[in-house]
């Protein structure tokens, strides 16, 4: 008995020994099936599969077997809930039957279990009054429907006429388990599909709802490795805090001293404000051109001037000299506008000289601000009234953009900072290999 099923299950892979297939047969003679396609099915699964990676074999060589079961007659109840005047309208259509495509299979359809599907079709009958030819709702003919004569859909039911598409075995038909085959090995396009699917499924649900990941790896777990996609309420940013991070270190090459304020989640209107304020301080000196002889009393006006036109200051001074294998902070060079007993603020800017360019904005039990890079005081033209003296940068790291209001820079500031970003961005870029990298670099270094 079903000896064409048993080699038509060996022909897919499916390793079945005598035994076991003995084992599926006595148990189809102790009735364990219950008179049901379903319970055939489940009991092949049971027994003539050692894992779940011949799952998928089982059902399509099930499908292919009984290809033109009707479903219906797997419970006796649908089936006596079809009345045979409408039984006779379906083996005998009055609309001839046309192909339809994939496409018109619509995907809630698809995504439904047996019981739903079975309690439809009880719902449909009681509904139904009259015969019905085309549409996708109705059981009838010549339409989409799930239900009716001949049909497509892989998880409809057929009542009556004849499957031409060897499509009705609703379980069968699914492919639930065909990711679990053991011959399928995913390459790197598939793992990228697989994660846009998930970014899919975590953008579908709308901003309610966000894609929880550690439950939905847990469910699908507990479910045999059935994916089993679940949501969480999102999580609000509430963070309104601006990051300072001073660093730096000593190499063979020079020391650095290098600051970035980063604004973590939203901040406030006053501190986007101080912190263009600052930013506008430091390029305002690290753009300045002057005579030499000129001290560093002389130059630190230029850094306080958009944050004393606030009406606030800072009380430590705007830079200092930077050695070479020796202390970070090393004179005799710094900035500063009134002088100090330890400090020569007196002394003048000579060519090669480094010193630190970091004013800042520093509000009690509210927040602290500073961009720092180092400068390199360099000749530059020298005429009638002398030689004339700046900076060049040697600092070569981005300055946080989300924090910066543009209104607030002058287009000569603007300017200076958009060329300060390429210069960054022309430096690091050959260093990254990683393209996420890249494509960081180049947003954080945008023009504004």
């Amino acid at each position: 008995m079903f000896t064409p099923f048993f080699y038509l299950l060996r022909a897919h892979g499916l390793n079945i020994t005598t035994h076991e297939w003995l084992t599926f047969l006595e148990g189809l003679s102790d009735g364990l099936h219950h008179s049901t396609m379903n319970g055939f099915y489940q009991l092949g699964l049971a027994t003539l599969c050692k894992s779940e990676s011949d799952y998928d074999r089982f059902q399509q060589a099930f499908s292919e077997y009984f290809y033109d079961a009707e479903v219906h007659t797997a419970t006796g109840e649908i089936r006596a809930e079809i009345t045979q005047e409408l039984l006779n309208w379906l083996n005998d259509p009055k609309v001839l039957y046309e192909r339809f495509t994939r496409d018109d299979v619509t995907e809630e359809m698809l995504n439904r279990t047996q019981e739903e599907i079975e309690r439809m079709l009880r719902q449909r009958l009681q509904e139904q009054r009259c015969e019905h030819n085309g549409g996708n709702y109705w059981i009838g003919t010549h339409g989409i429907s799930p239900f009716g004569n001949d049909g497509y859909n892989p998880n409809g039911i057929r009542v009556g006429g004849v499957s031409k598409d060897r499509a009705a075995l609703r379980v069968a038909g699914e492919r639930t388990y065909r990711d679990f085959r053991d011959d399928n090995m995913l390459d790197i396009r598939q793992f990228q599909m697989a994660f846009r699917r998930l970014c899919h499924y975590s953008d579908q649900n709308g901003q309610n709802e966000e894609f929880d990941v550690d439950r939905t790896i847990h469910d699908t777990c507990q479910k045999a490795g059935i994916l089993q996609i679940r949501y969480k309420k999102p999580r609000r940013n509430t963070i309104k805090v601006l990051l300072l991070i001073d660093s730096g270190g000593q190499y063979l090459e020079g020391t650095t001293d290098i600051t970035r304020t980063f604004a973590l989640g939203p901040v406030t209107d006053e501190q986007k404000k101080h912190f263009t304020a600052v930013l506008c301080s430091m390029l305002n000196l690290a753009n300045a051109k002057f005579l030499q002889g000129m001290t560093g009393i002389g130059l630190d006006i230029l850094a306080r001037g958009p944050i004393w036109d606030m009406g606030i200051d800072y009380r430590c001074g705007t830079g200092h000299g930077v050695s070479y294998l020796m202390s970070v902070h090393e004179g005799p060079n710094s900035f500063r506008w009134h002088k100090s007993p330890t400090r020569a603020e007196d002394t003048v800017q000579e060519p090669g000289m480094v010193t630190t360019d970091e004013p800042g904005v520093y509000i009690e039990g509210s927040h602290g601000i500073r961009t720092e890079n180092e400068l390199v005081c360099r000749k530059l033209e020298e005429n009638e009234y002398g030689q004339f003296l700046g900076f060049e940068t040697i600092t070569c790291a981005p300055i946080d953009l989300d924090a910066v209001i543009p209104e607030q820079m002058s287009p000569r500031q603007r300017g200076w900072l958009n060329d300060y970003h390429a210069f960054v961005r022309e430096t690091l870029l050959p260093l990254m290999q990683d393209d996420d990298e890249r494509a960081w670099l180049r947003h954080a270094t945008r023009a504004i």
